[in-house]
């Protein structure tokens, strides 16, 4: 019976050489026995992938794949990688050793990658401090926090009179040719000696010691947009720690960012549910018997409320868009109040004698 090498791999019987390439990577990443030891299943799937990829990664069987809907090319010359026996073409490599990045790197290098990459600064993250009303209708905040930046001395590049760097002659990389069974290989890494930037200073920087980056202090005037909620993030771009590397040609692209975390403080009247605001209001109990105009406080400024007579304790008013705007969708919420009768402690002569009067009546 025939094998779908195109359904194996997970990719369209139209897909490109490199688009077969990448699929194949991948899930070469995710079942290689040496990061699922152990699991016979994952090193089947493994001898899979690789029958799949032999075949479809060479264009003369590829081409007799597509005519015949077959796999079974003896006789013809078997190109391209042999990963045979149990699967365990990259021996040689303690694959359990590396995360996914570093399988990446291992991929790369043997795919034609090994090209140096930019070295992102760290996130960081502090908490900013709001009022109630602040957090509904947005405020404008001066903030101040350290963050390890590039030293202003010399520009994050660790010094003065940079040469080129003897270990690796400029490119940043060193290259080291590497024998498994499936032939020989050039692995390329990051140069130690100038850390990939391919320049060394001949003075080191006294302020920052040669690290390219310094521990400063910022200061940043931000907007905070309405209607933010507690324990919601702002991210501000590049405004976070500065690479590792140093170097200016990474500029702000290489910077992480930096994050607000919004701690908004109680407000003595209102609560918040998402865009909804609550309050309570206590009337007396002849406002509820009776019916009455009040007057209620909200986030725009106090307005009058109708009760009802009749109004028991506990029921709920709803004031239609008089609670947070929503950012993106432009609409407001709800502001909801919820009434309690107030029942008195003490009563002169004549309220007692009118309720007992009121007592007789209703009952």
């Amino acid at each position: 019976m025939s094998k779908d090498y195109y359904k194996t791999l997970g990719v369209d019987k139209n897909a490109s050489t490199e688009e077969i390439k990448s699929a194949y990577k991948k899930l070469a990443l995710r079942y290689h026995p040496d990061k699922n030891k152990g699991d016979k299943t994952a090193e089947e799937k493994f001898k899979e992938i690789n029958e799949a990829y032999q075949v479809l990664s060479n264009p003369e069987k590829r081409s007799s794949y597509d005519q015949f809907g077959t796999a079974d090319f003896s006789g013809g010359n078997r190109q391209g990688f042999d990963f045979g026996g149990a699967g365990r073409g990259f021996d040689g490599f303690n694959f359990s050793s590396f995360g996914e990045e570093g399988f990446g790197d291992i991929f790369d290098a043997f795919f034609g990658g090994g090209r140096r990459k930019k070295k992102r600064g760290s996130d960081i993250e502090i908490i900013i401090s709001l009022t109630f009303e602040e957090a509904v209708f947005g405020a404008e905040k001066e903030i101040s926090y350290s963050v390890l930046d590039e030293c202003p001395n010399c520009q994050g590049r660790g010094g003065e009179n940079m040469k080129t760097c003897k270990q690796c002659n400029g490119s940043g990389k060193i290259v080291k040719a590497t024998r498994t069974i499936l032939g020989s290989f050039s692995q390329t890494t990051i140069c130690p000696g100038c850390n990939g930037r391919g320049e060394t200073p001949e003075n080191k920087c006294r302020n920052c010691s040669g690290a390219g980056r310094t521990r400063q202090q910022k200061t940043l005037n931000v907007k905070i947009p309405a209607g933010v909620n507690n324990d919601s993030s702002i991210r501000i771009d590049s405004a976070g720690e500065a690479g590792e590397d140093g170097s200016p040609r990474f500029g702000e692209a290489g910077k992480g960012d930096l994050y607000l975390r919004i701690k908004v403080k109680p407000h003595k009247e209102f609560s918040r549910r998402g865009y909804d605001i609550y309050s309570e209001k206590e009337i007396s109990f002849s406002s509820a018997a009776l019916g009455e105009k009040i007057e209620v406080n909200t986030i725009y400024g106090p307005v009058q409320l109708n009760i009802p007579a009749g109004t028991s304790s506990h029921t709920e008013f709803r004031l239609k868009d008089k609670g947070v705007l929503h950012p993106t969708r432009k609409t407001k919420g709800d502001h909801f109040i919820l009434i309690k009768i107030k029942v008195p402690k003490k009563l002169t002569r004549e309220e007692k004698e009118l309720l007992e009067k009121w007592k007789k009546i209703s009952d």
